[in-house]
């Protein structure tokens, strides 16, 4: 027995060579089995978004349907001079809508943007519409505009743009009604 090597030994000697082989083999399909984990989280949240998006459509649909919807958007000339600080809306004489515009979304509407104001839902017939626009001139004078449009709704949805004009120095803004 003397001459034979102690297996025990031997068993110690090999064990801290093979452990580290296997324990990185398994290192190694974690890292896989993270990353299919990872692409399929991705994969579910482009999902949940795309439902998401369709949800928000429905809702749109049913809360405001096509032949009932009226849609007021308001713009502006790209030579306006002056700033516009808040737009209110009365429909048939009561409040529908108020936006106080940041000085982001007023140099956006000189840039050529839209604002959706006021969606809702309007029954067939006549109607009337008043816009108070509230702006500062260069000289920072509060100015008032108002515009005011009688319109008839009929079946299917109707869009009204109103769109601010530059006037002269210390006058209040001009409104152009576009209707579709």
């Amino acid at each position: 027995m003397a001459n034979r090597p102690p297996w025990r030994w031997l068993w110690l000697l090999l064990v801290p060579c093979v452990l580290p082989s296997l324990c990185l083999g398994q290192q190694q399909r974690s890292d896989t089995s993270l990353q299919a984990l990872d692409g399929e989280v991705q994969a579910l949240r482009l999902e949940v978004l795309d439902i998401h998006r369709e949800l928000l459509f429905l809702e749109e649909e049913l809360l405001y349907p096509e032949r009932a919807r009226l849609l007021v958007y308001v713009s502006s000339s790209e030579s306006l001079d002056q700033r516009l600080e808040s737009v209110q809306l009365q429909l048939d004489g009561r409040p529908v809508a108020e936006h106080r515009y940041d000085e982001l979304e007023a140099r956006s509407l000189r840039d050529g943007g839209v604002h959706r104001v006021y969606i809702g839902i309007l029954p067939r017939g006549e109607h009337a519409l008043v816009a108070e626009f509230s702006t500062r001139d260069t000289a920072d004078r509060a100015l008032t505009s108002r515009a005011t449009v009688d319109f008839l709704k009929r079946r299917g949805p109707k869009y009204i743009e109103l769109r601010l004009e530059p006037s002269g120095a210390g006058r209040p803004l001009p409104v152009t009604i576009n209707q579709w």
